[in-house]
């Protein structure tokens, strides 16, 4: 599928991916910063629920200025995708199998799956420090 050397030099693959639009549940009005927290928040707990996963990477949005009517607000890109990375290199217990980690991001478009400015957020993610060893 997906294969992202880091800049540790570690190799990373997409075992699934998830995408939806950012703002696709919000009624009315515009979003405000905490609108925007629990936005981040709700597809963490999504990518949660489709990946049976708790730990997170979240690269951080390229945030725009926005304004309707008069109001401002910072916007989060058009879409979020989050993304199940599977490494075989284990990052502290050497006898499991292999280590793994979620990454949720943001972008405007969905194609490229990873634009250039998220690839190159993806490859500093510090999944040494993030990551879950585990076992099949």
């Amino acid at each position: 599928m997906l294969s992202i050397e880091l800049a540790d030099g570690r190799t990373i693959c997409a075992d699934k991916i998830v995408a939806m639009r950012t703002y696709l549940g919000l009624i009315e009005g515009v979003p405000n910063d905490r609108v925007n927290e629990w936005t981040i928040d709700d597809f963490k707990s999504y990518c949660g629920r489709a990946f049976c996963i708790d730990r997170f990477g979240v690269l951080p949005p390229a945030m725009k200025a926005r304004e309707f009517k008069g109001r401002s607000w910072r916007a989060l890109p058009a879409n979020a995708i989050g993304g199940l990375f599977r490494s075989v290199r284990t990052v502290r217990d050497h006898d499991k199998t292999y280590s793994i980690l979620a990454i949720l991001w943001f972008q405007d478009e969905l194609e490229p799956l990873l634009s250039p400015p998220v690839l190159a957020q993806l490859r500093q993610i510090e999944w040494a420090r993030l990551a879950e060893d585990v076992d099949d």
